[in-house]
């Protein structure tokens, strides 16, 4: 945590930080201070600016809203399909307020740290949000050719997944699906 009480969540190099004086230690980072300076996470420049509130709005937790917000293919698999089932665009207003909503937007992002359906060998819930192609998540993992490419295919490759059986892809389509109906649900009826 940086300065602001110790509620901002930060770099430890960076001039806030606790017992560095004001001085700008990002330059001693892996990517050098020029990084730190210039670069945002690519969900700052692709992702439209009603999801990235949405889930700053409803995001209690600056670990998982760090982990999401930094991977823009997940947040936008996730609200494009939401988006299509409501037949409209996101208000940020539809976050705002509705406890329901909030919980269903948190449990699908929750998926991120806690996907079941990880394939193995999967690095886990690191990112590597630089656009330069070093490190793409692989294709969705099937142990044989008769598992059929999903409707959630982006979303689910960009959870790692792995599958070995039709009916593993099936009960992770039908979790999605539940989730995103939910949500879908929630927001009618607002």
């Amino acid at each position: 945590m940086i300065e602001d009480a110790g509620r901002r969540v930060g770099c430890l190099l960076h001039p806030l930080a606790r017992g560095n004086g004001g001085v700008d230690w990002r330059g001693l980072s892996d990517y050098g201070g020029m990084a730190c300076r210039t670069d945002f996470c690519p969900s700052v420049r692709h992702l439209p600016v009603r999801w990235l509130t949405a889930v700053r709005q409803r995001m209690d937790q600056w670990y998982l809203h760090g982990r999401v917000v930094t991977e823009r293919r997940l947040p936008a698999a996730l609200f494009t399909e939401l988006e299509n089932r409501m037949g409209r665009l996101i208000d940020t207003a539809d976050f705002s307020e509705p406890v329901r909503a909030a919980a269903l937007l948190k449990t699908l992002t929750t998926l991120k740290l806690n996907w079941p359906n990880r394939r193995r060998g999967a690095p886990g819930v690191c990112n590597y949000f630089f656009e330069d192609g070093l490190y793409p998540h692989p294709a969705v993992n099937r142990r044989t050719k008769t598992i059929p490419a999903s409707r959630f295919e982006e979303l689910f490759q960009e959870l790692d997944s792995g599958f070995s059986s039709v009916d593993h892809i099936k009960h992770a389509e039908a979790t999605i699906e539940g989730l995103l109906v939910a949500l879908e649900l929630t927001r009618r009826s607002k």
